[in-house]
């Protein structure tokens, strides 16, 4: 029998940078239709209402977007709220899940699941897919948003056939609290990367006139994710050397970085798309990942390891447990405090340029979303 694979993501589809709650809905289209569902945005309202989006938006032949709307505001802080504004998207949706002439899988990257009809809560093939630790992030993190979140997740452990994590750490957790888990570590969409083909036209202008080396970090900026602190040292410590940063910052961030870009030696170049980062990464002389240790960064998998492994760079990254196997290796340098992130810079500035580049490129594609899926179907079989 062929598939119906339901994929609820807890945000919206399209929102910046792409990440797995993107990527994994268009890879499922090659083994059955797939119906993937926004969290309802209060803001999705008045775009439905002034036709400046479609409740259903077809992406592909076997793929379409449901974008859900918040009639009530506030939904993760009140729960009746969040309730009512599940109920009454699926009322005006629930005849796209009644496809009864195939297999139904129901993934959801969010316990808000649990706020559906009974009916869609009683199939035998529900997912729970735990990419991340949400309490260190500001969807979550106000007292009563980590109430009702513990809450959802407590009914929504009770109602999946399996849980899928993204880390070590996670895998630890949920296997405490469920009986069916599964460790899948993020792939990347790191195909891009991998074909990307250098030339004397491909420096992006806004990197043409800073000075080499460049230590850069391609990535979201938020605050509650990267160590502000960390960069600050390190910017400071080498001051001689160019830092570029590229990402997408929100409005109550850019404060906060404020002071990091003000200095000589550092640059904001924006928020990229996708397909431009190659070209950009191409040309730095070491990638960083400088995130926090705390719950999120114990627990998080950074996709973008991969798109940095797949252009061969060298990478520094703090010591997240989830890749300290890529340390144990060789393949990246895994600092532990701020001095060793320092020196590892210079370490890795000073080794010979091509070091493990086939190594590196091998584990990239390895581990790209068309070589990963079949793992994926293998654990939802």
């Amino acid at each position: 029998m062929k598939s119906s694979f339901y994929v609820f993501l807890g945000c919206e589809f399209d929102r910046p940078p792409p990440i797995n709650y993107q990527y994994l809905p268009h890879h499922l289209q090659k083994y059955g239709n797939v119906l993937c569902v926004e969290y309802p945005q209060f803001i999705n309202l008045f775009k439905i209402l002034t036709m400046r989006l479609s409740f259903i938006e077809r992406k592909s032949i076997k793929l379409d977007i449901l974008h859900y709307f918040g009639l009530l505001p506030f939904g993760r802080s009140i729960k009746t709220f969040n309730k009512i504004n599940h109920l009454l998207n699926y009322r005006l949706s629930k005849k796209l899940f009644t496809d009864e002439d195939r297999e139904k899988i129901i993934i959801s990257f969010t316990p808000e699941l649990i706020l559906l009809n009974k009916k869609i809560l009683s199939e035998p093939n529900i997912f729970y897919y735990v990419i991340d630790d949400f309490s260190n992030n500001p969807m979550w993190s106000s007292q009563l948003q980590q109430k009702q979140y513990n809450f959802l997740e407590d009914k929504m452990l009770s109602i999946s056939k399996g849980v899928i994590t993204s880390s070590i750490i996670l895998f630890k957790k949920y296997k405490k609290l469920h009986h069916n888990v599964f460790y899948f570590s993020n792939p990347s969409d790191s195909l891009p990367f991998l074909r990307y083909k250098a030339n004397i036209n491909t420096i992006p202008q806004d990197l043409k006139k800073i000075t080499k080396p460049i230590i850069g970090f391609a990535g979201s900026l938020y605050i509650w994710r990267v160590d502000l602190n960390l960069i600050d040292y390190i910017t400071d410590s080498l001051n001689d050397y160019s830092f570029v940063f590229i990402g997408h910052l929100t409005k109550s961030d850019i404060y906060s970085y404020k002071k990091i870009f003000k200095k000589r030696n550092c640059h904001y170049l924006g928020f990229k798309n996708h397909i431009d980062l190659p070209k950009y990464i191409d040309h730095f002389d070491v990638s960083i990942i400088p995130y926090k240790l705390h719950n999120y960064g114990k627990a998080c998998f950074p996709v973008k390891i991969y798109e940095h492994l797949a252009m061969g760079k060298p990478i520094v990254t703090t010591a997240l447990p989830s890749i300290k196997h890529l340390s144990d290796q060789g393949i990246i340098s895994w600092a532990r405090n701020k001095i060793e992130f320092k020196n590892y810079i210079l370490a890795e500035l000073n080794k010979e340029k091509n070091n493990k580049i086939d190594i590196k490129k091998r584990l990239a594609l390895e581990n790209s979303w068309e070589n990963r899926i079949q793992d994926f179907i293998k654990i939802i079989s």
